[in-house]
């Protein structure tokens, strides 16, 4: 192996919460060196230029941010001046779905997200209620009952709610 070998870091960034498909316009970081690259419209990314050894990489972007979560930070090792693959994701639906909406996790429910805004200024309202109503209806031997179910939440300073378990 040649003294001070470089090689880089290549891979794809994938959305696991809403496409399952790559994930354009992620910044990649390259955490001990402090170096950023941008995926394409494909999700794929690459560092050049990196010396060999042991490092961690993760990414950033808009839907984690939104949602206040952060995606997993990913050993990777550079050796032989060689280039690295390595995949990185979203956390998954359900990782997502415990992080924002502590408690049980039920495959059958869902989280609803949004923002509200003054009709006049488009400001984020905050510490405004929003509330939501649905009809649940079982069939057990042969028999149909129905009960109302209701969820609130409260927004944030940003004006962002959360209605879990829907």
């Amino acid at each position: 192996m040649r003294a001070g070998a470089q090689g880089s870091i290549a891979g794809t960034v994938y959305d696991s919460l809403s496409t399952r498909a790559p994930l354009a316009n992620a910044t990649v970081v390259l955490v001990e060196r402090s170096r950023y690259a941008t995926t394409d419209a494909r999700g794929r990314f690459q560092i050049d230029s990196v010396p060999d050894g042991h490092y961690t990489i993760g990414f950033m972007h808009p839907v984690l941010d939104s949602l206040d979560l952060e995606a997993p930070v990913v050993p990777v090792e550079v050796v032989g001046g060689r280039r690295t693959v390595v995949t990185l994701s979203t956390p998954s639906r359900a990782a997502a779905y415990k992080r924002i909406c502590p408690g049980a996790y039920e495959a059958e429910s869902g989280v609803v997200i949004g923002r509200v805004r003054d009709v006049d200024d488009q400001s984020p309202l905050a510490d405004a209620t929003v509330t939501t109503d649905w009809t649940e209806y079982t069939l057990t031997a042969g028999r149909t009952a129905s009960h109302r179910v209701r969820a609130v939440a409260r927004t944030n300073r940003q004006g962002v709610y959360l209605l879990c378990g829907v």
